[in-house]
C-alpha cells in the first residue's frame, strides 16, 4: 500500500480512536462500518489519481493484408525508434514467423479476429459466445501456440457494444475502436476508460495534417495518450484505407519533433 493510501487510512482511523491519547466511548458497530465504508471509497479514488494516463502517441495498424506493407515499411519506424501494434486478422502459418519476427524486434502483435467481421452483426445473427469462440478464442489459441504474445484486440470496422466488450475483458488489457475524425478533430483520439481506448484514423484520405499535429502536441502539453489506427501502408494499394508513407514519415517526424514518446496499447489499460 502506497504511502498516500497509508494517509488516508490514517486520518479515517483517528476519527475512530481519538487524538492526543484521549479515551473516547466505545463506539456503535454501525458508525465503524460506516467509516470503513468511507476509506474504502477514498481508497478507490485514489487508486484512480496513481493510474496517471500516459503521455505518448499510440500507431496502430489493422488487418492481415497490412502485413507485407508494414515489413516494407518498418524502416521509416525505425529511423525515429518507434514501434507500434499490428492488429493481425485472418492469422495462418503463412504469416507467423513475420509475426514472430515483428514480436522480436520490439513490436506488439494484437488480434483483429480471425475474419474480420462485424462483431455486433455476428453476435445478432448467432450468439456472442460463438462469435468469441470462433473469431477470437480460436486464433488467440493458435497465436499464442507460436509464442506470440497477445495482449490487445482490436474491433474491425471500430464497431462494438457493452455486450461484445465484456466478452473480450478476460483475454486482454485493452480493446481499441476505430473511426474518421470527425470535423478535422482528432480529440477522440484521446478517448480512454483505461480498457476501452478509441482509435482515430490517420489513413491519407482523411487526414487532416494541421489538425492531427494540434491533437499530438495537446498530447504533449496535457499529459495525454493519443491513440491512432491505420491500413496499408502504400501509395497506391487500390484501396481508400491506407496511409502513404510520405504521410506517415510526417507523423512520425513531428513527433519526434516535439518529443512525443511513441507507445504501445499494451502499455495502456489499467
Amino acid at each position: 500500500m502506497n504511502k498516500l493510501k497509508m494517509s488516508v487510512l490514517g486520518v479515517a482511523l483517528l476519527s475512530v480512536v481519538g487524538c492526543g491519547g484521549e479515551t473516547k466511548e466505545v463506539i456503535k458497530e454501525v458508525e465503524v462500518v460506516k467509516i470503513v465504508e468511507v476509506i474504502k471509497e477514498v481508497i478507490v479514488e485514489v487508486e484512480k489519481v496513481d493510474r496517471k494516463q500516459k503521455t505518448g502517441i499510440v500507431l496502430s495498424i489493422d488487418d492481415g493484408v497490412s502485413l507485407p506493407f508494414l515489413l516494407e515499411n518498418e524502416y521509416l519506424f525505425d529511423k525515429y525508434g518507434a514501434k507500434g501494434t499490428y492488429f493481425v486478422s485472418g492469422f495462418n502459418h503463412g504469416m507467423s514467423q513475420d509475426l514472430i519476427d515483428l514480436q522480436d524486434r520490439g513490436w506488439e502483435i494484437g488480434l483483429h479476429t480471425q475474419n474480420h467481421y462485424n462483431a455486433v452483426e455476428y453476435v445478432a445473427e448467432h450468439s456472442a459466445a460463438l462469435w468469441l469462440q470462433d473469431e477470437v478464442k480460436k486464433p488467440l489459441k493458435n497465436m499464442s501456440l507460436y509464442g506470440l504474445e497477445v495482449d490487445s484486440f482490436a474491433y474491425p470496422f471500430g464497431i462494438h457494444s457493452l455486450e461484445t466488450d465484456m466478452q473480450l475483458k478476460p483475454y486482454f488489457k485493452t480493446v481499441r475502436g476505430f473511426g474518421g475524425s470527425i470535423n478535422m478533430d482528432y480529440s477522440e483520439g484521446f478517448y480512454e476508460d483505461g480498457y476501452f481506448y478509441f482509435g482515430v484514423s490517420v489513413d491519407s484520405l482523411w487526414l487532416y495534417e494541421e489538425a492531427l499535429f494540434a491533437a499530438m502536441e495537446t498530447a504533449k502539453e496535457k499529459g495525454l495518450t493519443l491513440v491512432l489506427g491505420m491500413h496499408v501502408i502504400s501509395e497506391d494499394h487500390d484501396t481508400d484505407y491506407k496511409i502513404s508513407p510520405e504521410d506517415l514519415e510526417k507523423i512520425l517526424s513531428h513527433a519526434s519533433s516535439i518529443g512525443l514518446d511513441f507507445l504501445q496499447m499494451r502499455d495502456l489499460g489499467y
